[in-house]
């Protein structure tokens, strides 16, 4: 009886996964909430059974997408390294689809190099899964950490190509959305043809009818015209994308947006919306289990205790954020995901530690008697308490 509720859930999984992605969305990943302990026990018994491994990468494989909403740093992360770890490389769509969630989680949440391999291997197992939507999505996850410009680019290129041979409005719009930040990147292309790129990605996003996709362009977009200096369209298109990521709980989209709007309030002078704003950025960096998203709340709270004539609290968070940064080599033109992180109104902590009348801690100038060089910057999860708790006062 377990087999037969193992097997009738897997199936069911794997028809629920394009489900995710259409109108309909919300209610099915609140189906799937409710479902997790169904699945869980399906799981459990795969691991149990002697024939047990195809079926657990199965359901690992389909619900990738979910948990990449819901719970993208732990226990997801965990269902498809065990699947990989004991299935043999077949069917290649599940494969496919198990590597290339896996090479996200590991990228992001633990392991680099393993990460990159494992969405090398995704792209060479989707090129022969006869699933062009699958080989667009993996061409892209693929392209995100690659360190080298033109290959993020081809793959990109690469990754639009077969969206658009097959019609898939959702992977066209994430294609174009990220090969607009690519060519800002690259920076050779003219501004006009980014542009044209980023709203090619727009009309995709919107007609798609994933919130989630819609949710991406439309921080590219709002990106774009943060760069061109139009704060106030900026802001609108960022709460339009904060409705979107809010319908389907998209924790990593939220802890972006909402640190993007802390940050234009404070360009507007308005601390105490950047305040809330920068709580509500801080409170989702303490539950993502991602040091490499949080970074970015944190500077901004740096900047909120700069504004508030806090230079001291300032100075520690931004050493913090300096200190992780280095260690984790965030630097802007490491990656395409790193470009995106640190866009350009975030590109470097010197001028800030300038403002302080300080030097950044990994540089070689003295430091300053107002503000000395701590031996230890704090810790991340130790930067966002003591963030959350200077934002509140």
């Amino acid at each position: 009886m377990r087999t037969r509720h193992c097997d009738w859930y897997v199936a069911w999984a794997e028809r629920v996964l394009p489900e995710l992605t259409r109108q309909d969305q919300v209610s099915w990943y609140k189906r799937l909430d409710d479902e997790l302990g169904n699945l869980r026990a399906a799981r459990a018994w795969c691991r149990v059974r002697a024939d047990g491994g195809e079926p657990e990468l199965r359901l690992a494989a389909a619900l990738g997408r979910y948990w990449w909403v819901r719970s993208p740093g732990g226990e997801g992360r965990a269902w498809l390294s065990d699947a990989l770890a004991q299935c043999a490389p077949t069917p290649a769509v599940a494969w496919a689809r198990a590597l290339t969630w896996s090479g996200q989680f590991e990228y992001l949440y633990g392991d680099r190099q393993l990460g990159r391999d494992r969405l090398e291997q995704a792209v060479a197992t989707a090129r022969g899964s006869d699933d062009p939507s699958q080989l667009s999505l993996t061409l892209r996850h693929l392209a995100l950490y690659c360190a080298e410009q033109p290959h993020a680019i081809a793959l990109l290129e690469e990754a639009v190509g077969v969206a658009a041979g097959a019609g898939d409005q959702r992977e066209l719009a994430f294609g174009l959305a990220f090969l607009a930040v690519a060519y800002d990147w690259q920076g050779d292309v003219a501004d006009a043809e980014v542009d044209a790129v980023t709203a090619r990605a727009l009309a995709a996003g919107r007609a798609c009818g994933d919130a989630g996709a819609l949710a991406e362009v439309l921080l590219r977009a709002a990106d774009r015209q943060v760069a061109a200096g139009h704060l106030d369209t900026a802001a609108a298109t960022l709460h339009e994308a904060l409705a979107a990521s809010q319908m389907l709980g998209v924790r990593n989209y939220l802890l972006y947006i909402t640190a993007q709007l802390a940050w234009l309030a404070l360009a507007q002078h308005d601390l105490p919306e950047a305040r809330a704003q920068v709580t509500a950025s801080l409170v989702l960096a303490r539950l993502s289990g991602s040091g490499a998203d949080s970074v970015r709340p944190l500077r901004v709270a740096a900047q909120l205790a700069v504004a508030l004539g806090r230079q001291r609290e300032a100075a520690r968070l931004y050493s913090a954020v300096d200190a992780w940064a280095q260690r984790h080599e965030l630097h802007q033109d490491s990656t395409l995901w790193t470009h995106t992180l640190w866009t350009r109104q975030h590109l470097s902590l010197a001028g800030e530690f300038d403002a302080l009348g300080r030097a950044p801690p990994h540089g070689a100038a003295p430091e300053s008697e107002a503000f000395p060089v701590e031996a230890e910057p704090l810790s991340l999860p130790d930067a966002l308490d003591a963030a959350l708790v200077a934002c509140r006062e």
